[in-house]
């Protein structure tokens, strides 16, 4: 189980280093950056320049859904929050929140100027 998000992005950074401290079962977080050939993973530099990928046993997810499985690996509380937010249909919810926010990252707390990508151009 790995999670992939932006290692230039302080917020990204912080918010990972927040799940690294809660998670209890094996999960490698990585930086975008760290990874030589994202082509096995069938994502792009573009790609995990805008948002957070979950790979698990090949399968590759990003977005919500990311943040949502990886939760599902944290102690209590998180992990219930993460199964909760999995519900067919509830992460659908979550994904223009998760937008909005990788959309204003760089205004978040932690952020640095790595963050400020011009999201809509990318898209």
């Amino acid at each position: 189980m790995k999670l992939i998000y932006d290692g230039d992005c302080g917020f990204c950074t912080k918010s990972a280093n927040f799940g690294k401290k809660r998670t209890k079962k094996k999960v490698e977080y990585v930086t975008s950056q760290s990874i030589d050939d994202l082509s096995k993973y069938e994502l792009t530099r573009e790609e995990v320049s805008k948002r957070v990928y979950w790979v698990d046993n090949k399968r590759v997810v990003g977005g919500s859904r990311a943040i949502f499985r990886a939760m599902r690996q944290m102690k209590f509380p998180y992990s219930l929050l993460g199964a909760i937010m999995l519900f067919p249909g509830l992460w659908l919810l979550a994904e223009p929140i998760y937008n909005l926010i990788a959309k204003n990252r760089h205004k978040m707390p932690g952020s640095s100027e790595a963050c400020k990508i011009n999201y809509e151009e990318k898209e």
